[in-house]
């Protein structure tokens, strides 16, 4: 293992990242399934063969998305974390997030017909691949911690992606506190994780450790200002879908007021329906 600005052995992660996969493979496969059957069955049995595929799939990244959005809470939040102690958690955010991609990326392939909706399963695996990238930069110094929890702080927004994805599943009434509330908070914490930090991490990135090298070593500079690329991709994605969230609230909000109905397709993230 690396120390300060020795670089990382990534070929040393190999094997927790095998874990990893296979237990996100195993909640897809197997654990989703079987907990979600027996906790809610009356729900469970109302779903059609996709969406309970869907289902297991979300509750594979709700796990990813709360120990990697946690994890750089406390990364950003907590004084006095000694090196040492940041990177443990580094370490333990890039783990899960590889093993979930990999996981959920060979998931989708074996089960590619049964999912259906091919363009959506080539694009959640093609961001897969760029997300698998991405992270391993993470892991590659023991420094430029602050940067590194900015970007994996995006992950955090995306329990509540999930979880609103399922109640619609699920037939929870739109017009409901708990739908409403929710994407509400999914709209919230999409914009404090993932568009406010934008520009911060641009200035820490490009000019502070691109232009300036300040706080980073000769090697990871080169790799820091480097991810700039896929987190561009991702931020193009993030004022796509951002704008679509904002758009729709606004229409669920202005409908609900004039006592109109709402059709499906102004849903906020609306997906085709499935079975």
């Amino acid at each position: 293992m690396g120390s300060g600005g020795q670089m990382e052995d990534l070929r040393s992660y190999v094997p927790v990242y095998m874990c990893s996969s296979a237990f996100f493979l195993l909640v897809c496969v197997f654990l989703a399934d079987s907990f979600f059957s027996a906790v809610f069955p009356a729900v469970w049995g109302g779903l059609g063969k996709s969406q309970r595929m869907e289902w297991s799939s979300n509750t594979a990244s709700l796990i990813n998305s709360s120990l990697t959005g946690l994890g750089a809470i406390v990364g950003l939040l907590v004084p006095g974390l000694s090196i040492d102690t940041q990177f443990a958690i580094m370490q333990a955010m890039v783990i899960s997030m590889t093993g979930y991609s990999i996981g959920d990326i060979v998931f989708r392939l074996y089960y590619r017909k049964e999912l259906a909706k091919p363009l959506f399963q080539s694009f959640l695996i093609a961001h897969h691949i760029v997300a698998i990238y991405a992270v391993q930069i993470a892991v590659l110094f023991r420094e430029s911690f602050l940067e590194k929890n900015l970007f994996m702080l995006m992950e955090f927004s995306t329990t509540f992606i999930n979880l609103r994805f399922m109640l619609l599943d699920a037939k929870v009434n739109r017009d409901s506190k708990l739908y409403e509330n929710l994407s509400i908070f999914m709209i919230v914490t999409f914009f404090l994780t993932r568009i406010l930090p934008i520009p911060l991490l641009y200035y820490l990135v490009l000019y502070k450790i691109g232009f300036l090298g300040e706080g980073v070593s000769p090697g990871n500079r080169w790799y820091m200002t480097s991810n700039i690329i896929p987190y561009t991709a991702i931020n193009l994605l993030n004022f796509y879908w951002f704008h679509k969230m904002i758009s729709g609230i606004s229409i669920h909000l202005g409908k609900k007021r004039s006592g109109t109905v709402r059709a499906m397709d102004d849903e906020i993230f609306h997906q085709p329906k499935t079975d």
